[in-house]
This record gives C-alpha cells, structure tokens and sequence, in this order.
C-alpha cells in the first residue's frame, strides 16, 4: 500500500482495515501527511503519494 512511484492509490477504509485501526484514525493521519506535502487526496477520493512522500518513504525503509 502506498508504494513504489506512488501511481498506485489506495482508499483509506483499506488502510484502516489493513492496519487494523479505525477510519476516524487514518482520516487525522491523512489530515498530517496532506498538510506535510506527503500525500495527495480529493475530498472522498483516493490517496496518492507524492513526489516528496514517495522518497520520504524510500528513505525510512
């Protein structure tokens, strides 16, 4: 999820069901990495790495 070139998106009730935590939780989470410039997403819409989120997680990996 949310990996390699960030062309793949993902849906955030499929990151909370794959972390195991709730929706309310990932939607502050998204609400952080949009505001840091990590993530793109569309209100309701799918979520996309960025540039800059694409190599922030290349490099903590």
């Amino acid at each position: 999820m949310l990996a390699g070139d960030g062309n793949q998106p993902v849906r955030s009730v499929d990151l909370a069901n794959h972390m195991g935590v709730s929706k309310p939780s990932v939607n502050k989470a998204i609400a952080v990495l949009k505001k840091s410039g990590l993530i793109d997403q569309e209100p309701y819409g799918d979520i996309f790495l960025t540039k800059r989120g694409a190599e922030y997680g290349k490099s903590v990996l």
